[in-house]
């Protein structure tokens, strides 16, 4: 949390007695990313990184994690930004896709993104060069699961609402 000139209280400037808004703001996105990075736990905690071929454009930042043969979560970060000492300057990325070539071994039953609100399928797409998964209009990041489980996200989902949202306003630290 970038203060010139001034002391910096990081993200305890949003519990001060006249609360920063910027800081607020950005203590309400740290809450929302916490809940995606939640919701995503299980398959996150035995995952491990590995490298898929992909096809994205080039302003996409995108790795993979394997959770045994079964699981593929995508990591998908927009790369069109900029950062400054008045801020970050981001360029939003409009109608994206990527195509996955997935291993011989792993036939998704399910593609669904995790989000904030929980999971939200994914109208993914087979193909001759691979697994076409469209990420539509975002700012910054995507958390993608190809899966050959067809429970995973009603197990995940059902995590979200038992463990995320049974307390969904972020604390001060």
């Amino acid at each position: 949390w970038y203060t010139p000139a001034a002391i910096a209280y990081g993200v305890g400037a949003a519990t001060m007695p006249k609360p920063d808004p910027a800081a607020q703001a950005l203590w309400r996105e740290i809450g929302l990313l916490g809940a995606e990075v939640r919701t995503a736990g299980p398959a996150l905690m035995t995952a491990c990184p590995v490298e898929v071929p992909v096809e994205a454009p080039k302003n996409l930042w995108v790795r993979f994690l394997a959770d045994g043969d079964v699981t593929l979560v995508l990591l998908v970060v927009n790369d069109q930004y900029v950062n400054t000492d008045k801020g970050t300057d981001l360029t939003p990325v409009k109608d994206a896709s990527v195509t996955v070539r997935l291993p011989n071994w792993m036939k998704p039953a399910e593609t669904f993104e995790i989000t904030s609100a929980g999971t939200q399928p994914l109208a993914a797409r087979a193909s001759a060069s691979g697994l076409r998964i469209p990420l539509g209009d975002f700012d910054v990041t995507k958390l993608i699961v190809i899966t050959a489980d067809p429970k995973l996200r009603a197990r995940l989902q059902g995590y979200y609402e038992t463990n995320v949202t049974a307390d969904p306003t972020p604390q001060s630290p």
